[in-house]
């Protein structure tokens, strides 16, 4: 089992990704205003780029590794708190799970709960990895206990009538080298943390023309699935 220094020396490796950012900005960033949670923020990369005058930020972090990190980067610039969301007593208008709903056991509670917490019009923003044929070693190794297909979300959506404001897939050159690390078995194990670096900065070096192809695709597949679900109540 890794511990969270394992896993804050992990996530640091995909501060090489800087096209992959870019990208994640660019899909939710018409959704994060105001009052914003981010659950589970780790290193706060993915929260960086919305640190203005627009926006109050609140991070929560249970492992207290990322929380210590995340006190000293980000003192005096955010409300920072090492706890689950359960334990915050506030409303937001944006609550945001970057790659963070695949490490919770009870998922759908924990996506009703993050609702309740959500001021009128509120949006959940979510991000997670894609389709679960994708599983891989490094899945596990990070805490992975499954990952998503939209289907999950519309029906979800639908037994609790919730609305969705957006859905899609995207990073379709990261789903063809999972894909293809599934297919083909001599691909070397990308788990290890020596090598990770490396197949980063590759697969981030390819993200130009996942751009192309995510316009026609988006609906159909992707390395990763965002979903927008908003409170009307």
């Amino acid at each position: 089992m890794n511990t969270g220094n394992d896993l804050v020396e992990v996530l640091d490796y995909f501060d090489i990704a800087i096209n992959y950012r870019k990208l994640q900005y660019t899909l939710i960033k018409e959704y994060i205003k105001g009052d914003i949670l981010e659950v589970g923020a780790g290193n706060g990369k993915l929260i960086e780029p919305f640190l203005n005058k627009k926006n109050k930020i609140t991070l929560c972090e249970i492992d207290k590794n990322f929380f210590f990190a995340l006190k000293k980067k980000f003192k005096g610039k955010a409300k920072i708190y090492n706890c689950s969301i359960k334990n915050l007593k506030f409303r937001y208008d944006t609550i945001l799970y970057g790659d963070v709903l695949e490490h919770i056991k009870h998922d759908r509670k924990e996506i009703l709960l993050a609702l309740s917490k959500l001021k009128h019009n509120g949006r959940l923003v979510i991000i997670v990895p894609a389709f679960n044929f994708l599983f891989t070693e490094f899945d596990k190794y990070v805490g992975h206990y499954r990952r998503y297909n939209s289907n999950f979300f519309t029906l979800f959506a639908k037994k609790n009538n919730l609305k969705i404001e957006k859905i899609c897939y995207f990073d379709f050159i990261g789903f063809n080298i999972l894909l293809a690390k599934k297919i083909f078995s001599f691909l070397v194990n990308i788990s290890s943390k020596k090598k990770l670096p490396f197949f980063v900065y590759i697969w981030d070096k390819l993200l130009f023309f996942s751009k192309f192809f995510d316009f026609f695709l988006s609906k159909i597949a992707g390395k990763s699935l965002l979903v927008i679900l908003k409170n009307n109540d």
